[in-house]
């Protein structure tokens, strides 16, 4: 009986997941990690606050 219950609520998950479609490609995300390390070239995670509005408008779509 515990297994049909986690097999409902797996096939329940899994159907939700086929119901979500991102915005984001995995295309925009590998374009905005390229635009991100141009400012951050040493990969700190952190940018300068004069180089955010540069940053953000050199951002490819959907980000800008």
């Amino acid at each position: 009986m515990l297994n049909l219950f986690i097999a409902v609520v797996l096939e329940g998950f899994s159907s939700a997941n086929k119901d979500f479609t991102s915005a984001v490609t995995n295309e925009d995300y590998k374009n905005f990690l390229e635009t991100w390390l141009e400012y951050d070239p040493d990969a700190t995670g952190w940018l300068n606050l004069n180089d955010l509005v540069f940053f953000l408008n050199d951002l490819p779509s959907p980000f800008n």
